[in-house]
C-alpha cells in the first residue's frame, strides 16, 4: 500500500497499561471476556470419583475459579502473572517445595507482572521478588504457578516479554482508538449533516446599517437558543423562513462498522459477544466460524495458561488428601477441561426440526421413485438401511 507503513507500538508503562484498564471500558472487556470463559468451570480429574470429589473441594475451597481468572486477566494486561501458592510442607517461601511432606494448600495469592521482578538473565528465573502493598517478599519458583500471554520471538528487543509474554495492549490498542474514533466520528456527522437556515426578507439592508448586524446577531442567538442546537446561517429571502437543510453522508455507516470489525478480528472475540447485543445489519446472524474461532482461541489459553498449572495444583490437593488419610493410593493428576459450549434447548429443538425435515424429504422422495416404477420395494431396503445408519452416526 502506498504511503502506509507499519510502526513498531510504543512501549506503555505499567501504569498506562493499569490506566487504559480502569478507564477504558471496551479494553478492559476484550482483556476479561476470553479469561472469564476460559475460567467459567473448573477443571475435573480423569479417573478415581472420590479422589475427584477431594479435588473439587479442594479448588473450591481455594477458590480456583476466581484466583484463575485473576491470573490470567493480569496475564492479558501485563504479560504474565504469577500465583503464590501457600502450601504446608514445613518449608519458608524462599525454600523449594517440598512434595513428600505436603500437608496442605492453605492460600493462592496473585500478582501482576508489574509486581513481580525476576533475573531476566536466567532461562528460567529460581526466585520471584514480589513488591505488595502489605510488604515486599521473596519466593521460589516451585511454590509459584506461571501464567504467560502469548510468547515472543527469541530475538526481541524485550527481555521482559520474551520471558513472560506481550500485552495484549500492544496487538489492540490501536484498533481500540479505531474504533472508538469511528463512532465519534459517525455522530459528528451525524450532527453535521443538518444544518439550519434561516431567511429573512430584507436581511442586505438591514446589515447595510450601523447596528443591523448587532440586531440580526441577537434575532440569531434568540432563534438559535430556542429552535435549534445548531449554528444557523443567514440568508437573505424574499420572505421571513427557519428550516433545516439535511446534508447526506454516504457510508457513514460502513466506515464505522469497518472500524467495530476490525476490532473484532484482532481480538479474536466476535462482534456477538465482544459488543453484547445483536444488529440488525451487519452481525445479525451469529457466524458458526467466528464462534468456533473464538472458543478454540479460548481453549488456546486453557493449554497455555491452565493446564499444566492446574495439574500442578491438583497434584498438591491430591498429595495433601492422601497426608489426611482421605486417599489410600495418590491417582496421577491428568485433567480435562468440560466444554465450553453446549447447544440450548431451542439450538437442539431446531437441529432435531431440521433433521425430521430432511427425513421427511426422504420419504417423499423414495416414494415418487417407487410411484413412477423407477425403484422396487428390493431396491429400497438397503437405502433405508444406510439412511438410518448415517442419521446414527450424525
Amino acid at each position: 500500500m502506498d504511503g502506509y507503513t507499519f510502526h513498531p507500538p510504543v512501549m506503555l508503562s505499567d501504569d498506562t497499561l493499569t490506566a487504559l484498564y480502569e478507564g477504558n471500558g471496551l479494553f478492559a472487556k476484550i482483556i476479561d471476556t476470553p479469561a472469564e470463559e476460559a475460567t467459567r468451570q473448573l477443571p475435573v480429574l480423569r479417573g478415581d470419583k472420590d479422589a475427584a470429589e477431594i479435588v473439587r473441594e479442594g479448588l473450591d475451597c481455594l477458590a480456583w475459579e476466581e484466583q484463575a481468572l485473576t491470573a490470567v486477566r493480569w496475564a492479558r494486561l501485563f504479560g504474565g502473572s504469577i500465583a503464590v501458592m501457600l502450601v504446608d510442607d514445613g518449608g519458608r517461601l524462599e525454600d523449594p517445595l517440598r512434595m513428600e511432606r505436603v500437608r496442605s494448600v492453605d492460600d493462592l495469592r496473585v500478582y501482576p507482572r508489574s509486581q513481580v521482578s525476576v533475573d531476566l538473565t536466567q532461562a528460567q528465573p529460581e526466585y520471584f521478588h514480589v513488591s505488595s502493598r502489605y510488604g515486599d517478599f521473596t519466593v521460589q519458583e516451585s511454590r509459584c504457578l506461571l501464567f504467560r500471554n502469548d510468547p515472543m520471538p527469541e530475538l526481541t528487543e524485550s527481555p521482559l516479554f520474551q520471558f513472560w509474554g506481550v500485552p495484549e495492549a500492544y496487538r489492540i490498542s490501536a484498533a481500540v482508538d479505531r474504533a472508538a474514533l469511528a463512532s465519534e466520528q459517525a455522530v459528528r456527522m451525524l450532527d453535521a449533516s443538518i444544518q439550519a437556515v434561516y431567511r429573512l426578507k430584507g436581511a442586505s439592508a438591514i446589515l447595510a446599517t450601523d447596528e443591523g448586524e448587532q440586531h440580526v446577531m441577537q434575532r440569531l442567538q434568540v432563534i438559535d437558543a430556542a429552535r435549534s442546537a445548531w449554528n444557523t446561517i443567514l440568508l437573505d429571502a424574499d420572505s421571513e423562513d427557519y428550516s433545516f437543510i439535511a446534508a447526506g453522508f454516504d457510508g457513514k455507516g460502513e466506515v464505522a462498522e469497518l472500524a467495530l470489525r476490525y476490532l473484532a478480528a484482532v481480538s479474536c472475540i466476535p462482534p456477538e459477544i465482544l459488543y453484547g447485543y445483536h444488529s440488525p445489519r451487519w452481525w445479525r446472524n451469529s457466524s458458526p466460524a467466528a464462534q468456533e474461532t473464538f472458543y478454540n482461541y479460548v481453549e488456546g489459553i486453557q493449554r497455555r495458561m491452565l493446564h499444566d498449572n492446574a495439574q500442578r495444583l491438583i497434584s498438591l490437593i491430591l498429595r495433601a488428601g492422601a497426608a489426611a488419610g482421605k486417599l489410600g493410593q495418590i491417582p496421577p493428576p491428568v485433567i480435562d477441561f468440560p466444554p465450553l459450549w453446549s447447544e440450548s434447548a431451542s439450538e437442539k429443538a431446531t437441529a432435531a426440526l431440521s433433521r425430521a425435515t430432511a427425513q421427511l424429504t426422504r420419504a417423499k422422495t423414495i416414494q415418487t421413485y417407487m410411484e413412477a416404477g423407477a425403484v422396487g420395494r428390493q431396491d429400497v431396503r438397503p437405502l433405508l438401511k444406510r439412511l438410518r445408519e448415517s442419521e446414527r452416526n450424525t
